[in-house]
C-alpha cells in the first residue's frame, strides 16, 4: 500500500496478527489499533479515553504486506 491509500479508520488486515483500523497515520509509519479494553468506571472518569488501545506499530517498510479489508464500515464514519 502507498501513504496516500491510509485512509483514517478503516480496517486493514495485518499478515499474522489479524485485524484492526487506521489510528494514526505518518509518512513514516501507521499505528493500527488490534483491540480496545474498557476501562473501569473510577478510572475511566478521568481519562482522555474510556478504554486502552493496543496499538501495532508498522513502519513503511511494511506497507506492503497489509490489505484493506473492502467493504466493512469506516471506524469514524458517521
Amino acid at each position: 500500500m502507498k501513504y496516500s491509500e491510509f485512509i483514517l479508520g478503516s480496517y486493514i488486515l495485518i499478515p499474522k496478527e489479524g485485524e484492526g483500523y487506521i489510528n494514526f497515520i505518518s509518512k513514516d509509519y501507521i499505528t493500527i489499533c488490534l483491540h480496545e479494553i474498557p476501562h473501569n468506571k473510577e478510572y475511566a472518569e478521568h481519562s482522555r479515553l474510556p478504554y486502552r488501545q493496543v496499538l501495532l506499530l508498522i513502519m513503511r517498510d511494511n506497507w506492503s504486506e497489509l490489505n484493506v479489508i473492502e467493504g466493512r464500515k469506516n471506524r469514524y464514519a458517521k
